[in-house]
């Protein structure tokens, strides 16, 4: 059976995550909450989207079911993270105030979030609502680790 675009590119984030554990992190699907939704060690809720375009800047689309999920993980979980796989080029690892803060207009019901990368630069992220102040660097999956209380 061949490899599906979900399977291979949630991978690749989820591996990333991985990596920094030396023994081990519990991982779980949340199905029930929504597609590419997930739980870290029963703590942190994970909401992986991918764009398969070749070059930046990718484009995720948010509809209202994806936005609902984003808002059930917030509620549910000590902190929720979004992970933007642009290709394989990066990362890009926002927390649920970012994402909602890009996301945030009451005028539609479909949103956006683009990824622009130059080569050997930091990512530039904007949305349906306007640009993030600060540029983010590609595979900050640190910042997760911080919220499972773990030192590196």
């Amino acid at each position: 059976m061949p490899i599906s675009d979900s399977e291979f590119y949630h991978g690749a984030a989820l591996l990333r995550l991985a990596s920094l554990f030396e023994e081990g992190i519990k991982i779980r699907r949340r199905l029930d909450i929504g597609q590419g939704c997930y739980i870290v060690d029963d703590k942190i809720g994970m909401y992986i989207k991918y764009a398969s375009q070749r070059m930046s800047p990718w484009r995720f689309t948010f509809q209202l079911a994806h936005k609902e999920a984003l808002v059930e993980l917030k509620r549910r979980y000590h902190a929720t993270f979004v992970i933007l796989v642009c290709k394989d080029s990066c990362l890009v690892v926002l927390d649920d105030t970012e994402v909602l803060g890009l996301l945030d207009d009451p005028s539609s019901s479909t949103w956006w979030i683009a990824v622009e990368k130059r080569p050997r630069s930091m990512c530039t992220v904007s949305g349906s609502r306007g640009l993030l102040p600060n540029r983010v660097p590609d595979s900050d999956f640190t910042r997760i680790v911080e919220k499972l209380g773990v030192v590196l």
